[in-house]
């Protein structure tokens, strides 16, 4: 599977469909949540939320 990255389109979906949700990842959280995906790791709204809370 290719890397996910920050301008993928379907990175920019998932910062649409969060925007739906009145949740907004600034760039540094954005490059964690790619990063997080490129690992493998599951990402869910926990996952997310986890990240938003703690930085």
């Amino acid at each position: 599977m290719a890397k996910l990255t920050i301008e993928s389109k379907e990175f920019q979906q998932v910062l649409a469909n969060l925007r739906f949700e009145n949740m907004f990842l600034s760039p540094e959280l954005q490059k964690k949540v790619v990063s997080l995906v490129n690992n493998d790791e599951r990402i869910t709204q926990e996952t997310i939320k986890r990240i938003i809370a703690n930085g």
